[in-house]
């Protein structure tokens, strides 16, 4: 004898799971163990033709997760997303519409309500050091009150209605009380200077770049310090002075192999070098001469007639052979250098503060003043060597320290990267010590300049040609100074005017635009 098992019900959910009931339960609630949907099973049991469909359930809306899961849940209710247990808030949302006997037998479409995003907690701050708005000390991230004079930092200094508004020394302007910049003219209200701005470009790769190329060269020079990169502001791009640079690398790697064929002697040595100084007359190569001559005879012996003739024709054939200064060749040495340690550090200068003058003033004018630096320079140091006897100049240093003149000029006060390293010998293992610092420009061309102005008060010969160099940085300071005086360039309040006078120096050079 066995046990009658009672009828059991099927309900079918929207997730499409299958729930069988016992025929006791109709009438009651059934949650879907699948997608936690509340059912209601019919009243009466359902007969053969038809088939079984749950209450109409409450209706719901499709939320999306954070983690991107879209989940079904009943309005109004709190749910928690199956893939990262988020909990997702109730939305206020007005009471869904009672559904019609004709669509009782079936659930109500689900409505399209827009996503929400869980809540999430906040982020925990960041401690960093702060100001204070009262006597503008600093102060560590985690303290709440000025150790200087016990100020709430988290409260604001209130404006004094009884301080006066601040007047632009610039353009006179009344400004709205607690200003500090005047938007018009950039001008800082506290300084009473003008607001500077510059371009820096890829620091991070000029940084790794130079240290790698330091690695290498501090084996072959020890001991250095030059600029790597430098900021200042400029509105071209400087063609001229990659193009000057391209064009010296490439005619002075012609001309060191026709040199080192010629064996240090070349006909483009004697055209295109600068010849500075006083050829011997024909007066001082008779007596050399005739001294070297008359020291070969034996004692008593006197010159004779073919040996005055030889004189004669050797001194014809040395001024027919001695090179001779021509005008051009003061443009032309400047595309002439003696080796690849002269020809670096030449270009490094232009690239490195000639690009920057360049990007200023534009490549037309730069193209125009270099030939006028290089001429300057050549111009200096021949007329400081006219006594001396002939030799020929080559190199780009006149030039280039022209255009740092001009840097001096228009901006004195931006910062210059620098790198200096020293690597011993074998006492210390070849230990390579490295340093990268910013220095503003001022100073870092006053510190080549130096040198110059040192060797030529001294009168000190190290084969430098020290007056080329401080002839073109005349003369670059002076262009410079016209450039700004005439209008034709503006440094945005960083020149050296504005650098002294401040909002003053707008009567000389203008003001930014």
């Amino acid at each position: 004898m066995h046990q009658h098992s009672p009828q059991r019900l099927t309900l079918h959910c929207e997730c499409g799971a299958k729930l069988a009931i016992p025929e006791n339960a109709a009438g009651r609630s059934v949650r879907c163990p699948k997608c936690h949907l509340t059912l209601r099973a019919p009243a009466q049991a359902p007969t053969a033709d038809t088939p079984t469909r749950p209450d109409p359930a409450p209706a719901t809306r499709v939320v999306q997760c954070r983690c991107g899961a879209r989940i079904r849940i009943p309005i109004g209710r709190t749910a928690r997303c199956p893939k990262c247990k988020a909990v997702i808030e109730p939305r206020a949302s007005s009471t869904p519409p009672t559904p019609s006997k004709a669509e009782s037998a079936r659930p109500a479409p689900p409505q399209a309500i827009p996503p929400i995003a869980p809540t999430t907690p906040p982020a925990p701050a960041i401690k960093r050091p702060l100001k204070c708005p009262n006597c503008r000390a600093f102060a560590r991230g985690d303290a709440s009150i000025c150790l200087q004079c016990g100020h709430d930092l988290a409260t604001p200094v209130a404006a004094d209605p009884a301080a006066p508004a601040p007047i632009c020394p610039g353009c006179k302007k009344t400004l709205p009380a607690g200003a500090k910049i005047c938007v018009a003219c950039g001008i800082n209200l506290k300084t009473g200077r003008r607001l500077v701005t510059s371009d820096a470009g890829d620091l991070d790769k000029v940084y790794e770049t130079t240290e790698g190329v330091v690695r290498f060269l501090s084996f072959f020079i020890p001991i250095g310090i030059y600029p790597v990169a430098s900021e200042a502001f400029g509105t071209r791009k400087p063609w001229t002075t990659r193009v000057l640079a391209i064009l010296t690398c490439v005619i002075s790697a012609i001309f060191l192999v026709v040199v080192i064929r010629g064996g240090g002697e070349s006909p483009a040595l004697d055209r295109f070098a600068l010849w500075a100084g006083k050829p011997q007359s024909a007066a001082e190569l008779r007596a050399q001469l005739t001294a070297a001559a008359t020291e070969e005879l034996s004692d008593g012996k006197k010159l004779t007639a073919d040996d005055i003739r030889e004189i004669d024709n050797a001194i014809r054939e040395e001024q027919a052979t001695t090179p001779r200064f021509e005008p051009y060749q003061l443009v032309t040495c400047a595309f002439l250098h003696s080796g690849p340690i002269h020809l670096a550090g030449n270009m490094l200068f232009l690239l490195i503060l000639g690009s920057r003058v360049n990007a200023l003033i534009g490549n037309i004018w730069t193209a125009i003043l270099y030939p006028v630096l290089a001429a300057a320079a050549g111009i200096a140091q021949m007329v400081a060597s006219r006594n001396a006897h002939l030799y020929p100049m080559i190199g780009a240093s006149g030039a280039v320290m022209g255009l740092a003149g001009m840097y001096l000029v228009f901006f004195p006060i931006h910062q210059v990267h620098m790198a200096a390293w020293i690597r011993l010998g074998l006492l210390t293992g070849f230990r390579l010590h490295y340093k990268a610092f910013i220095v503003r420009g001022i100073w870092v061309v006053l510190f080549y300049i130096a040198f110059d102005v040192f060797y030529t008060a001294l009168g000190l010969k190290d084969g430098v040609a020290h007056w080329a160099h401080l002839g073109g940085f005349i003369a670059g300071v002076v262009l410079a100074v016209l450039l700004l005086l005439t209008r034709r360039v503006n440094a945005r309040g960083a020149d050296i005017f504005s650098a002294i006078f401040g909002h003053k120096a707008a009567a000389l050079v203008g003001k930014p635009t």
